[in-house]
């Protein structure tokens, strides 16, 4: 609640956004008892330009304003104060002796100055600077304006307030000054790039005080986070009296300046959030944008249906104005609700790429966050930015912009005013929501941002996971695991890509230039001595940085010493074979048909170092990729069910029936909709306590240390029998449950598993006629489990033992690669999707 001193009155807040215009009159309590609202017309008369013609929005905000005060039936001179809140970054120039506009104005949208950037200085946003520049080089009469010292530059509220009063006050706001780049925050004036721009000072405003919607969310305290989601989504943080730089961008902002204080924000924007909702209504996809949640929620994931959100490009952390627009992944099982629900997936997904970015910039304890503008009544998004962020989410019910309008103009207009306590909505609630395990794509968004990023997560949103609940401060990001990447150079898995940075010398004096250049150098030799004594083998780079070796035996005594890692014994040149039909026989006389273990590899010139390379990366593969990310979905679903007052049913506690009358629960299904796609994982037997536990044992240690292939785990104080499953049976049907999240499923059998159906032959199944087209990995036995690969009208056998599981899956992912290009069904294994083929790489 708020009020003045003991006059009463009224405020007018006014908020100019980018596609809406809204005025509230508000009365001393805080109560809202006039409104209006109108759309603001935006052009596009070349691409990548966006702007707005400055008549028609003065003539509206005009209509408006006289509107909400017809609404509220009072008279214009009750109210004692207008405050205004624009959106930033969009300006004007204009003639001084004549008041006359140069151009129309330049929204913050506005790509045409890209060219300008890369010429200037590729590493800066774009931002008011360059765009100011861009009209001086090429808008001859605001060139020749500057010229004569006839130029006036304002941003939005600027021109407003200076039409407003005749001509008369000629002011900004220190918040939106700063979000510019031509004002300095540092230095609280407009400095050092006006004059590397060569940009006069003269022809900018004076300094006024006070942002708003920080202000009307009542974030004052430091850390406190608030996301404004209206055409673009916006993250801002208070830093309090501090400024805080950043080198991943986000950018210095001043919040506001009261006469008793300065508080500064540090933000990161997203270019596009509530225009993709309003595309979708000019498109006929909705009637209305409430419409969007309901649809988002009747269907458990997209369908492996991603949207790309850049309309205007794609902003901090992948800084790409030339991305583009589009559906990914659109197939015939694909309807109008996944493609909805692919669009909010996507605005909460680069809200949470810019909430990563702050974590890595400032380490700290967050906790909750505050939402606010049209895009936030949306529940959908809202939720899913509590599952994606571990944070709560705090909705209040009115906007928040104009509410800060009203605190501050009412601290201006009168020194006894005040805030007594945040305010409380007149009409619905406010929300607060919870993390919950959500059914989305976003580790397979975030994996392909950057090429430093993990490259193991897929582009499917049918993979159910999310991030376990944070401890405290650090570890809320440290289990955040880095996964291997094909490339020479590796980071550790136990160090996080989400808040670990690589150490970074700055070089700040010729002691340290001198210094790098001289590391450079070393490194550059070290790296020509590696590639003179590499052989033309098939030898790869290895995640902990291997140093080249020329025999199996330097290898493998490399890697006891090293790692946990366990190489089997050396096959027989002569192995068993085993028929079609499963009997087996020793391999006297190979038919045409079969191969055997010796000649499968040496046939495609793979020798045994690359092969012993191959099966380490597979075994990180598995480990990181689908063992690591079920233990800790294991957690988060158990945390949640007992969030939900079922503390009775945990995964390894009950059985699967029970597991899967769980999910069938409206409120589990709605709220935990990963555990549904989480119980296939779980069908390889059914003692689930046994299986629980193995699973996190063969996910420690982040190469599968401890795997037995003919065997497992001790059980209940007894040694492992042939009542459990072994490794090889665990193993090969986690990996045959994920491509079955990952794969799609022919359009003739919607309804067959995508893998486990078509390329996954177990041995209590019927072995299906061989033709050209078998594309299989067969389970010969399940103990001792042996498996072997078919192709086409052959049979491939594989090594015997240890290794025999691993082989099979080698050389089943190389066939694809080679003879497929890639691609299993419509999925491609490589980087672009599911992103195994790596750990065969050349």
């Amino acid at each position: 609640m708020c009020e003045f001193g003991d006059t009463p009155g009224f405020i007018a807040a006014l908020d100019v956004g980018t596609t809406t215009i809204r005025c509230q009159i508000i009365n001393s309590r805080t109560e809202t008892v006039g409104s209006a609202s109108s759309a603001v017309t935006l052009y596009y008369p070349k691409p990548g330009y966006v702007e707005i013609v400055p008549d028609e929005l003065l003539n509206e905000i005009v209509r408006v304003v006289k509107l909400a005060v017809t609404d509220a039936k009072i008279n214009v001179a009750e109210i004692k104060s207008l405050g205004i809140s624009t959106q930033r970054a969009t300006f004007i120039t204009w003639r001084k002796d004549t008041g006359e506009y140069l151009h129309d104005f330049i929204t913050w949208k506005d790509l045409r100055a890209v060219q300008l950037v890369k010429q200037v200085n590729s590493s800066w946003l774009i931002n008011v600077s360059v765009r100011l520049l861009w009209v001086l080089e090429n808008i001859p009469e605001a060139k020749e304006a500057l010229s004569r010292n006839n130029l006036m530059f304002g941003t939005l509220e600027t021109w407003l307030i200076y039409k407003l009063t005749g001509g008369e006050t000629y002011v900004t706001d220190i918040s939106n000054a700063s979000a510019t780049g031509l004002y300095d925050p540092f230095e609280l004036d407009w400095g050092i790039m006006a004059k590397l721009l060569g940009i006069p000072t003269s022809i900018f405003p004076k300094m006024a005080d006070q942002s708003s919607s920080m202000f009307g969310n009542c974030c004052f305290s430091e850390n406190d986070i608030k996301v404004t989601m209206g055409t673009g989504a916006f993250l801002d943080v208070n830093t309090f009296r501090h400024i805080h730089p950043s080198l991943r961008g986000m950018y210095p902002l001043v919040g506001w300046k009261t006469t008793q204080e300065i508080v500064y924000l540090t933000e990161s924007s997203c270019l596009d959030a509530g225009s993709l909702i309003q595309w979708l209504l000019n498109t006929d996809f909705i009637k209305h944008p409430k419409e969007t949640a309901d649809m988002a929620f009747k269907v458990d994931d997209t369908d492996g249906v991603y949207f790309i959100p850049a309309f205007t490009g794609l902003g901090p952390p992948i800084n790409n104005e030339k991305a583009a627009t589009g559906f990914i992944g659109i197939k015939p099982t694909t309807s109008r609700e996944h493609m909805v629900r692919a669009v909010l997936e996507s605005i909460v997904f680069r809200i949470t790429l810019t909430y990563d970015l702050l974590c890595k910039d400032r380490l700290n304890n967050y906790k909750k966050i505050r939402v606010d503008g049209g895009v936030s009544g949306n529940d959908f998004i809202c939720q899913m930015l509590a599952d994606l962020t571990n944070l709560q989410v705090e909705r209040q019910a009115r906007e928040m912009s104009v509410l800060g309008v009203a605190f501050l103009s009412g601290m201006s207009c009168d020194p006894s005013y005040k805030i007594i306590t945040p305010t409380k909505p007149s009409v619905d609630s406010p929300l607060t929501l919870y993390s919950t395990p959500m059914n989305t794509s976003a580790l397979s968004w975030r994996s392909n941002i950057s090429q430093n990023e993990s490259m193991n997560y897929s582009l499917s949103s049918s993979w159910n996971f999310v991030k376990g609940t944070p401890d405290a401060n650090i570890s809320q990001f440290s289990n955040r695991t880095s996964l291997p990447q094909p490339s020479s150079k590796r980071v550790s898995p136990a160090k996080s890509i989400f808040c670990d940075t690589i150490a970074t010398e700055h070089i700040n004096d010729e002691n340290s230039l001198s210094r790098y250049l001289k590391e450079h150098e070393e490194a550059e030799k070290a790296n020509k001595i590696a590639n003179k004594s590499r052989q033309s083998s098939n030898l790869l780079s290895s995640f902990w940085s291997y140093p080249v070796t020329k025999t199996a035996k330097d290898m493998s005594s490399f890697m006891r010493r090293k790692c946990q890692y366990q190489l089997s014994t050396p096959s027989p040149t002569r192995t068993a074979t085993t028929s079609p039909s499963g009997g087996s026989a020793e391999d006297k006389s190979s038919s045409p048909s079969q191969l055997t273990a010796l000649e499968v590899w040496t046939r495609i010139n793979v020798d045994s170092v690359a092969l012993t390379q191959w099966n380490e990366n597979l075994r990180k593969w598995l480990s990181q990729t689908i063992l690591e990310r079920l233990v800790k979905e294991f957690d988060r679903i158990n945390d949640s069910l007992e969030k939900h007052g079922l503390t009775d049913i945990k995964i390894g506690r009950v059985g699967l029936d029970r597991l899967r009358k769980t999910a069938q629960m409206v409120p589990i299904a709605h709220f935990i909709p990963s555990l549904a796609t989480l119980i296939p994982f779980l069908e390889v037997t059914t003692n689930q306590e046994y299986l629980e536990k193995r699973i996190r044992e063969l996910a420690k240690g982040g190469c599968m240390s401890e795997f037995k292939w003919n065997g497992g785990s001790n059980y209940n104080g007894k040694a492992w029998d042939d009542s459990l499953p072994t490794d090889c049976a665990i193993v090969m049907h986690l990996l045959a449950s994920y491509l079955d999240t990952q794969l799609m499923p022919l359009p003739n059998m919607p309804d067959t598993k995508p893998f486990s159906g078509h390329h996954y032959i177990r041995a209590t199944d019927k072995m299906p006629a061989l033709t050209p087209g078998s594309l299989f990995i067969q389970q010969v036995s399940e103990k001792p489990p042996h498996y072997r690969v078919v192709i086409g009208e052959k049979v491939y056998e594989m090594v015997k033992g240890y290794n025999n599981l691993f082989h099979s899956i080698l050389f089943f992912i190389y066939h694809i690669n080679k003879m497929e290009h890639g691609m299993l069904g419509r999925v491609n294994l490589g980087r672009a999707g599911v992103n195994i083929l790596w750990v065969i790489d050349q």
